[in-house]
Parts: structure tokens; C-alpha cells; sequence
């Protein structure tokens, strides 16, 4: 089966918007205290403020937070590469350690604030690295007195591929729909479009809009008119996210139709014999695809291309 996984940066994008973040923390971290914060009030924290490694990192998410009436620090570090990072805690702290030196320099403050770390592995290994700096630290028994002055650091791990798609389905909201339709094979994309178009009918359309960004950078990379088909361009409602759905999914296949013009590779060579035209042009309008973009994909003319319709 052909898989759609890709390591996307649109997922900073994507949780540049704070009640994504809620939902990511409420769905797969799930502690109490996250049902006190008002994420509307959610600062963003500029992340090029410490040393010129992390300058350079596309996927380190921080947001400045209030519970019960102090701050609170969200440091979320998004991580792409297929091989497994072992020393993730080690460097983890690192960054923990920066953020802490920058809130000093700039805060005048008795003591710190609390720092909650959090891993978002969207990589397609299997995760095996420990999830706290003692596990990577070799402590023999003669040692074990000296063992508690040694640090210790722990950050919290959302594996995605370690979800099921039942798991995810049942979840129910974007960011679920999202781990759900990046890991499904083309066999289940139509289920992922289906259920992200029911999801959104009940969402903030700043949230959707938020959404759509992501789908349309990640329908560039991944989507193919095999998987874009008349039964997913279809999906029609008055709701307006659900719409947008539609355009969106649309406005793609368009994009791919005309590059496969210029390619030559849309279902065969495009600039080949006039009967290899024609058969593209009936394999589109049997996909229900609009007269227009069939004439711009094939070059026939629209008049041509609607006596093949009757």
C-alpha cells in the first residue's frame, strides 16, 4: 500500500494557532492542569533568542502560558527524521536549559517558571529512544550514592505513529484527522477527507482556515489525481468548512492537471496523438472533472470535449 506520510514542517504552521495546541495537549497528553489554561490568552515566544543551533531549527513551537495566576512555559519540539535521535533527552534539556537562560536575562523574578517538554515525533521509525536523561546515564551499583546528585530531566513523548486509526477516529477533532490522514495509504484517504469534513462543521473558522493552509502545502507534496477522485471532489454542504473542503481539494487537482500537462505525464503523454487525447479527455469526464480544466489539461477544445460528454 502506498503510504502519504511526509516529514511536513506545515506542522508548525499548523500549531502556530494556540486551540490547536489545546488540542493536541487535551487529546494525547491529557493532565489535569491543561483544563485551566485559557489558550486564547496563549503568547507565542519568538524561539531566535538562544544559541545559533536552535536559531536554525524549523520546528521548536514555545508558548508563554498562565496557571493560576503564574506563567507557565509550553516548549514543543517537532521531530522529522526518520532515524531515531537516542540522546533526545540530552538535547531536549539543552533547549530547556536556553529558554531558562533567556527568561533569566530578561525576567526579574524569585524563582522560575515551570517549563512542560514536549516531543512530537512525526518520523516513520519506530520510536525506541528513552524519554528521561537517567536512562542514558550508566550508574554500577558502587556509584548508587552518588546517584541522586546526577541530573535528571524527563520530557513527555506523543509518538504518532504508535496511535491506531480507530484510536485517532475516535478521537475526533482536527489534530487526530491529521495524524490519521498523514499516516492512511490511499486505500483509507477518502475516510480521512470524510471525517475532517465532519470535524470542521463544528469548528472556529479561524481554526479551518489554519487547517486548510497545512492541507493544501501537504496535498502538494503527497496527493495524485488517482487519489483525488470524483467521490472525495464531491463532498458538498452548506456549511462552509466543509466547502472549503471542497475547494481546496479542487483547487489542487487543478494544479496537478496542468502540471501534468507540462510534464507529460497526466495518464500517458498529453502532447501525444489526437486519439491519446481524447482518451484522457473521457477518463476526466468520467471523473466528473470540469469541462474547463479538461480543455486547459488537453488542449481539445471545449466544444470537442462536450460532443464526447453527449
Amino acid at each position: 500500500m502506498e503510504n502519504f506520510h511526509t516529514h511536513d514542517r506545515g506542522y508548525k504552521y499548523l500549531f502556530s494557532h494556540p486551540m490547536l495546541v489545546k488540542e493536541l495537549l487535551e487529546s494525547f497528553v491529557g493532565m489535569d492542569w491543561i483544563q485551566e489554561i485559557d489558550f486564547s490568552k496563549a503568547v507565542s515566544v519568538n524561539t531566535s533568542f538562544v544559541s545559533d543551533e536552535f536559531k536554525n531549527r524549523e520546528s521548536d513551537i514555545i508558548y508563554r502560558l498562565k496557571f493560576r495566576g503564574k506563567e507557565l512555559y509550553l516548549f514543543l519540539l517537532i521531530e522529522f527524521q526518520s532515524t531515531v535521535d537516542r540522546y533526545m533527552a540530552l538535547r531536549m534539556l539543552r533547549y530547556v536549559v536556553e529558554l531558562y537562560e533567556y527568561i533569566i536575562r530578561n525576567k526579574k523574578a524569585a524563582s522560575l517558571p515551570a517549563i512542560f517538554p514536549l516531543l512530537l515525533y512525526n518520523g516513520e521509525g519506530k520510536w525506541t529512544a528513552p524519554d528521561r536523561l537517567s536512562k542514558l546515564i550508566d550508574v554500577t551499583d558502587e556509584l548508587k550514592q552518588a546517584k541522586p546528585y546526577m541530573p535528571e530531566f524527563r520530557f513527555f513523548p506523543i509518538i504518532e505513529n504508535e496511535y491506531s486509526e480507530k484510536t485517532l477516529l475516535k478521537l475526533g477533532n482536527i489534530v487526530s484527522s491529521v495524524f490519521f490522514f498523514e499516516n492512511c495509504d490511499k486505500e483509507r484517504f477518502r475516510d480521512a477527507i470524510e471525517e475532517i469534513g465532519k470535524i470542521l462543521e463544528k469548528r472556529d473558522m479561524g481554526v479551518v482556515r489554519t487547517f486548510f493552509i497545512w492541507l493544501e502545502k501537504y496535498l502538494r507534496k503527497n496527493a495524485s489525481l488517482e487519489t483525488i477522485e470524483k467521490n472525495i471532489i464531491t463532498l458538498k454542504s452548506t456549511r462552509e468548512a466543509t466547502s472549503m473542503l471542497a475547494k481546496t481539494i479542487e483547487k489542487i487537482e487543478k494544479e496537478l492537471i496542468l502540471k501534468g500537462r507540462k510534464e507529460g505525464k497526466l495518464e500517458g503523454k498529453l502532447e501525444g496523438k489526437l486519439e491519446e487525447k481524447r482518451t484522457v479527455a473521457l477518463t476526466l469526464l468520467k471523473k466528473g472533472i470540469d469541462e474547463n480544466i479538461i480543455s486547459e489539461a488537453t488542449g481539445l477544445s471545449l466544444k470537442e470535449i462536450r460532443a464526447m460528454k453527449q
